[in-house]
């Protein structure tokens, strides 16, 4: 019989960002998300934001998410309303939507 083999804990912990800082880069991101927005150069991605609450501007292709769209925000105890939005933008951009 083989005796088991424990595995090796490391010693160090090393974390590259404490919390404030990640919390500073989720708020840029946002902003940029709110004030920019990104690029879909897909007609179906873009009603899909469109009909979930964001801004869309077809000539550009551009998209404006609203921080209510936040995808780390619960509101109502259920999941959040942009991961629905971001699975849906999946497969459009895959061609996958029906």
């Amino acid at each position: 019989m083989t005796s088991r083999i424990n595995p090796i804990a490391p010693r160090l912990k090393w974390d590259v960002l404490d919390p404030s800082e990640l919390e500073r880069i989720h708020e840029a991101t946002l902003e940029i998300m709110e004030e920019v927005g990104i690029r879909f150069p897909s007609d179906r991605a873009l009603t899909v934001l469109e009909e979930n609450g964001c801004e869309v501007d077809r000539a550009t292709q551009v998209a404006k998410f609203p921080r209510a769209l936040d995808p780390d925000i619960d509101h109502f105890g259920t999941v959040a309303p942009m991961r629905g939005v971001i699975s849906m933008l999946w497969l459009c951009c895959h061609d996958l939507w029906v």
